[in-house]
């Protein structure tokens, strides 16, 4: 296979282009992206085709919304579909997890928390629970148990314990866990 027969030359587009005038070339010269340059000829952005659609009719629907499990199982103890985000666990649990662009789910949480893909058995602690990872395809966490932890004063605070050692001897790293050992 020869790479080099599937490459296409950059479109360049300047960001004063007529939005319908640009979707119609998109369609008729095959391409779904554009560089966009300013009077200058310095690099601004990329434009896609979805964005001139979103341009000329408004905001085009997200995908659809999978169905999110959020199982209370009594005891301040839930079964939370890692894709539930944060607003869903909040109406349903009443659990508050600090606001964050780097996460929207309660698995982007776990992971912004862990710093890696978790693995089945990997638990972080935070928001005054402890949130386990149960189940995964692939690199998709798609279910988490969440427990309250009695006690529990500073949710600002995070304690992640790996299901495995990530260095030799079974230490996982004193950044995991914030100059905190983590539990026994």
């Amino acid at each position: 296979l020869n790479l080099r027969t599937l490459l296409r030359p950059a479109v360049f587009v300047p960001e004063s282009k007529d939005v319908a005038a640009l979707l119609a070339e998109m369609g008729d010269d095959g391409f779904h992206l554009a560089a966009v340059i300013d009077e200058h000829g310095d690099f601004t952005g990329i434009v896609t085709m979805a964005d001139c659609l979103q341009a000329l009719m408004g905001p085009v629907a997200d995908a659809p919304r999978f169905d999110v499990e959020i199982v209370a199982l009594g005891g301040g103890r839930w079964i939370v579909g890692g894709r539930a985000d944060l607003v869903e666990l909040q109406e349903a649990s009443g659990v508050v997890l600090p606001a964050s662009r780097d996460y929207v789910t309660v698995a982007g949480f776990v992971m912004a928390r862990l710093g890696r893909v978790p693995v089945p058995g990997d638990s972080c602690e935070g928001a005054g629970h402890r949130f386990e990872v149960l189940e995964m395809t692939g690199h998709r966490v798609d279910r988490i148990r969440l427990d309250h932890l009695a006690g529990w004063i500073d949710p600002d605070q995070c304690a992640c314990r790996p299901a495995r050692p990530l260095l030799p001897g079974g230490c996982t790293g004193d950044r995991l866990y914030r100059g905190r050992r983590p539990p026994a």
